[in-house]
């Protein structure tokens, strides 16, 4: 498996992954994600704005996952143990269903802190 940064070209098979994930939470009562959120449009600023990476296996398209240093507002007064660090935060981590219980999750995750540490960030949330 191997990560690279979603391209536009991406966006269809992107949101067919992530529709999926949400029909598939939906029958398991996980109500993370719905029809409404993510909305294609911030799918696809999440690439435009170059956040969004995507796990390749066998040469398809199996995770995705956004990157960046935005935080909810309400994070931002928090009692931080690393106030002055270099940062990341995950967002919309998401694994095509068919490819579930494969460790695909987690390999991305992994890849996703190896590349940060090479651009040397301290921290991941």
């Amino acid at each position: 498996m191997k990560i690279r940064k979603a391209e536009l070209e991406d966006l269809n098979i992107i949101m067919d992954i992530f529709r999926n994930a949400i029909n598939v939470m939906n029958d398991n009562n996980i109500p993370q994600w719905d029809k409404i959120y993510p909305t294609n449009i911030i799918l696809e600023q999440d690439i435009l704005k170059k956040q969004m990476y995507v796990g390749i296996k066998d040469n398809t398209i199996v995770s995705v996952v956004v990157v960046n240093n935005e935080f909810d507002v309400q994070y931002k007064n928090g009692n931080w143990k690393y106030d002055n660090e270099r940062f990341a935060v995950v967002h919309r981590l998401c694994v095509n269903p068919i490819y579930q219980n494969q460790k695909i999750g987690e390999n991305t995750m992994i890849m996703i802190e190896n590349f940060l540490q090479k651009k040397e960030y301290n921290l991941l949330d």
